[in-house]
């Protein structure tokens, strides 16, 4: 069953009752209800000052978190659920904790909120030597690892920066850095890194030094060797560079440097360091669950990881947290990695993380690449992650399972922190996605990504809905992304009910690239409605598609949204490449429209303070007062939004839609691979449908404008929508155009009976003298508002039977001749053909090859099917 858009309409403490007690249907084998609703047959206690050798009781805790499942798989052998209390305390981790199939069923809880840390980093001892002007210097013989971090009270101190020092005139080529002054005299120069943006606006880099001539660092890596390197910017521009990473560089409080031939840590600091507490990250993976299914973790704090990659290569993004693997690495055969997360889950169902908190962390907070459904992020804090808060899908592989997750209530601030061009929420490719009522804040780059492969392209992207989501001060440090920014076709995802503000003016350089929802490359078949978005300049809602794409997005129905009426930039941004169909510039000149098929209504521009409409919606957006439910908000069941009472706001309902190609022999043109209009041309096509006599007795008036029909319009066709059982539900009629695509009189898709609800249906294809096919399969119809159904019937792979005539060139259609519309051609249809007479500039249903005339090339074709049966 798909999502249904009233979700949309949630009274929030039955949306939240509904969340914590559902999914798990089947792990990857049989049901399991829910943790939240059942007691756990075995409890198993740890503490950090308990011992591995102990039972795991209250009074005698284990220690490790690897005891502690050992535990609970023993108790699985005796058929026990188990739950794992975490008693008050620090847990290092110096290890990974593996989860699989044998610990499914169990709920990993804290004995109490706030209380619980699981920390990835050692405490170093306070053996500060002071060597004047308030620099300290602390050997560490049992550090093994090359940090990137340091805390400090808990807090991030600065690595070393050129940022603090004076000023520096740099510029840069491909591989080399210059106006590095005083580099020739630094120490340790295979430590330095270089920090930077590239010419494409939304890449960043951090990259590794190799020597040091004079003023100039030379990189040990040239990124431009990627094909298509100079059109996007792998090499560094000019502007905000910086170069970090040399004990030379220290010359503010708080900042630092590790040398790694000294084991030595160098700190400045004007009040004694011994006073304080310190620790670095040394664990990069904290948790992996591989194959397993209903497993929660609840209330712990998940704190200080690291990632040693660019310690050892430097990175170089692609986007949104894909980074390149190096610098042979190709656009087309996709030789990139994404930024693991310190959480990582892969063949999973029904996990959950739910009122927990994750800070402080080198790299990723949470991963989850493949087959990964019914899984909930839901109730958590991010804080001071360096790249991506939450990653779900698979770059390289678009039709991965990843389906039906959601990512609802969490708080996420400086995601991103070290690594500018990641995101919080970063989803590849998934389906039936929810991101809902998040507060995200003060990001680089986008708050919420979604899509992958700039294409109008076939992948498991549906059906994705992100609403009620506040999010504030995005693009803070690159630009060309958006608060909310899609890739590809994505039929059914709908984009609703956001707040979005910036306070940043200006992008770096100068460019103004501030976008608010931004639809780039391929983004299609969606709809963006009822959001409020509040930019100082530029657009509110971005439709993008570069004039190599050829027009490859379309479908986006952007409506009755709220923008702020600051001087939005009212050219279209077309650029040289301009080409011959551009749109020319919307009215609304908050909305950019740089694609085919989109439409924009209703949309309303304000100053000053919202109105009333509007401000509904800024107030319902969000986690609500209570910004981090991990310390504020414990109650897992409850918690809420706003008040359960408000009336939630919801765009108007677009009707859903079918998106279904077929092909009719008879009209059929091998040479051009599309069906000939002639019907059209001599219009011969009635007004009204002609189904509604025996035998389809269909009554329902369906009918055209023949002055504004399409001249691609190729004759009427019928559908039936069964059940799965076989029972006609429904039918619609529809004007079939030569490509294949069915529209409706007023040539948008067909709209789908308004009798149906979301479920699965056998789809059959009627035509008055072809015979019918059947769907293979039931398939799955989505009838939430401004849903897009796909159904290409084309392939004979599809239809039941493999009952169609093959066409020619991997196309198959409709087989023609039976022209008394039974259920077979046979004699009976040669015979009519036969007797018919002659007819020019007629609409006959003996006219098999339909270009408008009954002669003897109808007669031969009649011969061309015989013996031909439905299966339907």
């Amino acid at each position: 069953m798909k999502i249904q858009y009233t979700q949309f309409k949630l009274v929030v403490v039955t949306g939240i009752l509904l969340i914590s007690i559902c999914l798990i249907t089947n792990q990857l084998s049989s049901p399991k209800a829910s943790l939240i609703t059942k007691a756990a047959g075995n409890i198993i206690y740890l503490s950090p000052g308990g011992l591995d050798s102990n039972p795991g009781s209250l009074d005698s805790p284990v220690k490790s978190l690897v005891k502690a499942r050992d535990l609970s798989r023993s108790a699985k052998v005796n058929g026990l659920t188990s739950q794992v209390n975490l008693l008050p305390g620090s847990y290092k981790m110096d290890y990974t904790l593996n989860l699989n199939g044998s610990d499914s069923s169990t709920l990993w809880k804290s004995a109490s909120i706030g209380t619980v840390k699981i920390v990835g980093s050692s405490i170093i001892s306070n053996n500060w030597q002071s060597l004047g002007n308030n620099l300290y210097k602390n050997i560490l013989p049992q550090i093994t690892n090359y940090p990137r971090q340091l805390y400090v009270n808990g807090q991030k101190a600065i690595r070393s920066t050129s940022q603090n020092g004076p000023a520096m005139n740099l510029s840069a080529n491909s591989n080399q850095i210059f106006g590095v002054t005083g580099a020739s005299n630094w120490s340790n120069p295979t430590d330095i890194e270089v920090s930077g943006f590239n010419k494409s606006y939304w890449k960043h880099s951090r990259q590794k030094v190799s020597s040091v001539n004079g003023t100039t660092l030379n990189l040990n890596q040239n990124w431009t060797n990627i094909p298509n390197s100079n059109a996007w910017g792998l090499g560094f521009v000019a502007d905000n560079i910086t170069v970090e990473n040399a004990k030379e560089l220290i010359n503010v409080d708080n900042e630092w440097y590790y040398d790694r031939s000294e084991k030595a840590l160098y700190y400045q600091s004007s009040t004694n360091p011994n006073e304080k507490s310190f620790s670095l990250p040394i664990q990069e993976k904290l948790i992996d669950i591989t194959g397993a299914f209903d497993i929660e973790f609840n209330g712990i704090s998940f704190e200080e990881a690291s990632w040693e990659r660019p310690n050892i290569s430097g990175t170089q993004d692609y986007q949104g947290g894909v980074m390149f693997t190096s610098p042979n690495s190709s656009w087309s055969t996709s030789d990139e990695q994404v930024v693991p997360g310190h959480i990582t889950m892969n063949n999973v169902n029904g996990v959950k993380f739910i009122n927990n908190q994750f800070k402080n962390l080198g790299g990723a907070a949470f991963s989850c690449f493949e087959n990964c459904v019914n899984n909930i992020i839901e109730k958590n804090s991010f804080g001071d992650i360096a790249a991506n808060a939450i990653t779900i899908g698979n770059h390289r592989n678009k039709y991965s399972s990843n389906n039906n997750n959601k990512f609802n209530f969490n708080t996420l601030t400086n995601v991103g922190s070290e690594y500018y061009s990641t995101v919080p929420i970063f989803v590849i490719y998934a389906g039936g996605t929810e991101i809902a009522y998040n507060t995200i804040s003060n990001t680089p780059y986008s708050a919420i990504s979604v899509g992958w492969g700039w294409a109008d392209q076939d992948s498991n992207l549906s059906n994705n809905l992100i609403h009620h989501n506040r999010i504030t001060n995005f693009n803070q440090k690159i630009g060309d992304g958006g608060g909310i920014y899609t890739l590809s076709r994505q039929t059914g995802t709908i984009i609703s009910d956001n707040y979005l503000d910036n306070s940043r003016s200006t992008d770096r350089g100068g460019n103004t690239l501030l976008l608010g929802l931004y639809t780039d490359e391929g983004s299609s078949d969606m709809v963006i409605a009822n959001n409020v978005v509040d930019l100082p300049y530029q657009y509110a809602v971005y439709v993008w598609n570069s004039a190599g794409g050829s027009n490859n997005m379309r479908n986006q129905n952007i409506n009755n949204n709220w923008f702020k009426q600051y001087p939005c930039d009212t050219k279209n941004g077309w650029g040289p490449e301009e080409p011959t169909n551009a749109p020319s510039a919307p009215t609304n000149t908050c909305v950019l429209v740089r694609g085919v098929g989109t439409t924009y209504y209703s949309n309303n521009g304000y100053s000053g303070a919202e109105p009333a409409a509007a401000q509904l919606i800024v107030n319902n957006s969000g986690t609500g007062s209570n910004e981090s439910y991990f310390v504020a908000n414990p109650d897992i069941v409850t918690g809420g939004v706003a008040s359960s009472s408000a009336t939630i706001s919801t765009p108007p309902f677009i009707p859903p839609r079918l998106i279904l190609k077929v092909l009719l022999q008879g009209a059929y043109s091998t040479g051009t691979n599309t069906m000939r209009p002639q019907l059209k041309s001599k219009n011969l096509i009635p007004a009204s449908q002609p189904y509604n006599i025996s035998p389809w007795a269909y009554t329902d008036s369906e009918n055209i404008n023949q002055s504004t029909l399409t001249s691609e319009a190729i004759d009427w066709i019928l559908i039936e929508f069964r059940s799965e059982t076989g029972q006609i539900l429904s039918k619609k009629a529809g004007i079939l155009k030569s490509n294949g695509e069915v529209i409706n009189g007023d040539q948008d898709y067909l709209t789908l009976p308004t009798n149906l609800t979301s479920g699965n249906y056998n789809l059959v294809i009627r035509h008055r003298n072809h015979l019918a096919i059947k769907t293979l399969n039931p398939i799955p119809i989505n009838v939430i508002s401004g849903s897009l159904n796909n159904l290409d019937l084309t392939a004979n792979l599809n239809v039941a039977g493999n009952n169609q005539a093959s066409l020619g060139n991997g196309k198959y259609g409709l087989k023609l001749g039976n022209v008394n519309s039974d259920n077979v051609i046979n004699s009976i249809d040669r015979i009519r053909s036969r007797l018919s007479p002659d007819r020019i500039n007629s609409y006959a249903i003996e006219d098999i090859n339909m270009d408008g005339n009954l002669t003897s090339a109808d007669r031969i074709l009649s011969r061309l099917n015989y013996d031909s049966i439905e299966i339907v």
